[in-house]
């Protein structure tokens, strides 16, 4: 089944977490409009040697990685700033007295990023026909991002936003961390992904 396509990076803050079932999430929203997301699990490598040989191996989750770049945050510059504050648990704040007042991103070093569930879809191709397959990753939690800027040149160069979360699990769901499903229909695969992490349609993006 080969990959096509990319789309919709979506998030919402975990409010609580359950035992034996997935978190409760608060206002989900979209990030923005996807570019690429690159994902990396790493596995144990633990071998129990019995009469020299391998006897037993241990190859289960140990931790994971996701790289996304989306096109920018959210849809204007208000919106842009909000995202980034709910992603990494920064403020805005105003500044100004009306009609002139703006929206500032305030970064603190004791800010802390939030655990966050996270989802996006990808397109796929398989015998000619399209199929749409969700990634849900239930608790995620972003790093803060290095930033690189450039002049522009003789030619345009896109310089596209670019953050990493860690993947986790969950312990009290016989650690659990991702779902996947795929469906017929674009619609429906939106619906799904929406669904979990509490997103109404018009929700940005």
């Amino acid at each position: 089944m080969a990959k096509i396509g990319l789309k919709c990076p979506v998030a919402a803050p975990i409010t609580a977490e359950n035992s034996g079932a997935a978190p409760t999430y608060g206002t989900g929203f979209i990030i923005g409009r996807a570019v690429a997301a690159n994902k990396t699990i790493n596995s144990n490598d633990n071998p129990l040697y019995a009469d020299d040989a391998i006897a037993e191996m241990d190859t289960s989750f140990s931790n994971g990685t996701l790289e996304v770049t989306v096109s920018d945050f959210g849809t204007d510059s208000s919106d842009s700033l909000t995202i980034q504050a709910n992603l990494l648990g920064h403020t805005v704040v105003t500044e100004g007295t009306a009609p002139d007042t703006i929206q500032v991103l305030r970064k603190k070093s004791g800010d802390v990023a939030p655990y966050l569930g996270f989802g996006y879809y990808k397109t796929k191709k398989l015998n000619g026909v399209l199929m749409y397959e969700a990634t849900l990753l239930y608790k995620v939690q972003f790093q803060l991002p290095s930033e690189n800027s450039n002049t522009k040149g003789e030619n345009i160069e896109w310089q596209t936003p670019t953050m990493t979360c860690r993947i986790m699990t969950l312990p009290d769901w016989d650690n659990t961390y991702e779902e996947t499903a795929i469906f017929d229909t674009e619609s429906a695969c939106r619906t799904w992904l929406f669904g979990k992490l509490n997103i109404t349609e018009n929700t940005g993006g």
